[in-house]
């Protein structure tokens, strides 16, 4: 009876480490796309900022109408806007994840505890 009891917990022991395993690749393909998404961003933008570089001696100049320089400005900063957003979503929904994942398994811990008594 002890023996069919412990193989019961090694097998339950085995079977949450293989979900920490799974849950701990899924985090690092997370990761890896936040971080190409802030490559992107962080391209894109640098793309924005050469632009009104170049575009703003020309303005100075009377060569290139205000409207063009803000619209590029108004672009940027929407661009800044929305990386931004995107990383603190981001961060919010990991840590929501995991905040449930913990819960989960707190609960199924608590359910097999009283299923042992």
């Amino acid at each position: 009876m002890k023996h069919g009891c412990l193989a019961f917990v090694v097998k339950s022991e085995r079977g949450k480490k293989a979900q920490l395993r799974e849950r701990i690749a899924q985090y690092g393909h997370e990761i890896e796309g936040f971080k190409a998404q802030e490559v992107a961003y962080t391209r894109g933008l640098a793309v924005l900022e050469k632009e009104i570089a170049t575009l703003r001696p020309l303005f100075d100049k009377g060569l290139v109408n205000m409207q063009r320089l803000n619209s590029l400005e108004a672009e940027a900063t929407t661009f800044e806007a929305e990386r931004g957003e995107k990383n603190r979503i981001s961060s919010a929904d990991c840590w929501e994840n995991h905040r449930n994942e913990v819960a989960d398994s707190l609960d199924r811990s608590r359910a097999q505890n009283r299923g042992r008594k």
